[in-house]
C-alpha cells in the first residue's frame, strides 16, 4: 500500500519553509514594492515568482543578487521561492 504524506508549510517571520537542510539567508527589498524589487542571498539557485492567482510569472537562474521589474505587476501579494537541490524557501512580497 502506498502512503502519501501531506505537504506542510510553516510560517515564520514572513518566510515559508518547505524543506531546508541548509540555512538560506536571503532578503527582498523594498517590501512593499513599487517599480522594482531587489533579492539578495548567500546561495545560487532557481528563482520563481508566483502571482496572486498562483500563476508562475518569473523563473530564472539566481546567482546571489537580482533586481526584478515589478512595474507591470498588478497590485497584490506575490510569492517568491528560491530553490537549490537541498532547500526551498519562500517569501512574500506586496506590490502596491
Amino acid at each position: 500500500m502506498k502512503t502519501t504524506l501531506p505537504l506542510i508549510l510553516l510560517y515564520f517571520a514572513s518566510t515559508l519553509f518547505v524543506k531546508a537542510s541548509k540555512q538560506i539567508a536571503w532578503s527582498i527589498y523594498p517590501n512593499p514594492a513599487q517599480k522594482t524589487i531587489n533579492i539578495q542571498s548567500n546561495i545560487n539557485g532557481q528563482l520563481t515568482v508566483m502571482d496572486p492567482n498562483g500563476k508562475e510569472i518569473v523563473r530564472s537562474i539566481f546567482q546571489s543578487y537580482a533586481t526584478l521589474n515589478t512595474s507591470k505587476w498588478s497590485k497584490g501579494i506575490y510569492f517568491i521561492s528560491l530553490s537549490t537541490d537541498e532547500s526551498t524557501v519562500y517569501k512574500r512580497v506586496v506590490k502596491n
